[in-house]
């Protein structure tokens, strides 16, 4: 999510959070049928180094909050901005820490790389090498995924944000400027796309459309399409309000979902279809959002006066209420396993 933008708002509010390793009592109702468990990734507030993981199974109800430092004695540090698995191993990317870190399926750390100016998310091409992108580096690194040393840098100005697989390349987003940027298979910058300012990240659907959300700060959003072989812009839609950069598509890759304030969706094999809504979601302060992959559920993060503890509410796949919970401060990732 846009926490450095948030951030700048809430720089001198402090967290009423007691930083405690805590198993919720009492439990949310336990859900049947297959489903995943849930790592969430909360930020916490900038500067006071309060973000943490939560882990919740959802077949049991168990909520485990503060469970990094219950683990490790110690939080990772301040602002976590993703997590990543790739061949079995865990990454943190803690943003305003300038650093990485591995931890096993248990959430006990295993090693940290410092030295990144302010590392945002991370793109494995393969075993051998990885993307970080960059807040304040005006590049993104080539590093080694397992020991997370620097090798290389690809330069592009700007903030590097949310990476695309696509087929032989991938491409990058860069919030501050008018473009996404096509990386090729040798690290070299191609081709870049002239879209919008304020685009995160985005997701390629079935039809080789890349789907992207330009979502300024104080602004109404925009829906793009772009078409992966022509590169055009094939659809656009103008959003009636603010509307967060994330966007998630289902199992099939046919339909599209996102919030703006409330959670829609957009039937993407039909052409001049519209967006609808799908959840409600009244008061809340939406933050984050995901979909599991195995249930089909929901789970939309209420981060209410960013300085609270977020509620978690889960959804079934039809949109129906199933259960909440709370997790950390600023809850914004949803990692299923």
């Amino acid at each position: 999510m846009n926490w450095v933008l948030r951030g700048i708002v809430l720089t001198l509010v402090t967290s009423c959070i007691k930083q405690t390793p805590q198993l919720l009592s009492p439990q949310p109702q336990p859900l049947t049928g297959n489903a995943s468990s849930v790592w969430i990734s909360s930020e916490g507030n900038f500067g006071y180094s309060n973000a943490d993981i939560s882990v919740y199974n959802p077949a049991t109800g168990q909520v485990t909050n503060e469970w990094f430092k219950a683990v490790n004695g110690k939080g990772p540090g301040d602002v976590i901005q993703s997590i990543y698995e790739y061949n079995g191993r865990m990454v943190v990317i803690v943003n305003n820490s300038g650093k990485v870190i591995e931890i096993d399926q248990q959430g006990r750390q295993i090693a940290e790389k410092n030295g990144f100016a302010s590392p945002r998310y991370m793109h494995y091409v393969n075993a051998q090498t990885a993307y970080l992108s960059d807040f304040k580096s005006q590049y993104i690194s080539i590093i080694d995924p397992v020991s997370f040393e620097k090798k290389a840098q690809i330069s592009c100005p700007g903030w590097t944000e949310g990476f695309i697989p696509l087929y032989s390349e991938v491409w990058a987003c860069n919030p501050f400027k008018d473009y996404v940027y096509c990386i090729s298979e040798q690290h070299t910058i191609t081709d870049s796309i002239k879209v919008a300012k304020s685009i995160f990240s985005g997701v390629k659907d079935a039809k080789d459309r890349v789907w992207l959300m330009s979502a300024p700060y104080n602004d109404s959003g925009v829906l793009y399409a772009l078409d992966v072989q022509s590169r055009q812009i094939v659809r656009k839609l103008d959003l009636k309000g603010k509307a967060l950069s994330q966007l998630v598509l289902n199992e099939r890759k046919d339909t599209l979902f996102f919030i703006q304030q409330d959670l829609w969706y957009l039937a993407l094999n039909q052409p001049n279809a519209l967006p609808a809504p799908y959840i409600t979601l009244n008061a809340m302060n939406p933050y984050g959002f995901g979909k599991d992959p195995r249930s089909g559920r929901f789970y939309i993060s209420d981060v209410k006066d960013y300085t609270s503890r977020s509620e978690i509410f889960v959804y079934n796949a039809k949109g129906q209420p199933l259960t909440s919970f709370n997790a950390g401060v600023n809850a914004s990732g949803f990692y299923f396993k």
